[in-house]
């Protein structure tokens, strides 16, 4: 298992909050790790979609909030 930030660290300068935090590292197996580091965006929209679902209330929390287009735009 590998972690992963759902939002990529080089999108820090558009949050006031830090996104290096519990709720945005997520556990992913090389493979899925890969295709969201390398795939094209069509092979990754369901895996985007589901760590959306899954973090979104979790990232709020942390006071990253985000529409599942804004969080698809960042990660696709």
């Amino acid at each position: 298992m590998e972690g992963h930030h759902a939002l990529s660290m080089k999108y820090q300068d558009r949050f006031s909050r830090s996104l290096d935090v519990y709720a945005n590292i997520i556990c992913l197996c090389p493979v899925c790790h890969r295709l969201l580091h390398y795939g094209i965006p069509s092979e990754k929209e369901k895996v985007v979609e589901k760590i959306y679902y899954d973090r979104s209330e979790r990232l709020a929390i942390s006071g990253i909030r985000l529409s599942k287009s804004e969080f698809e735009s960042l990660t696709l």
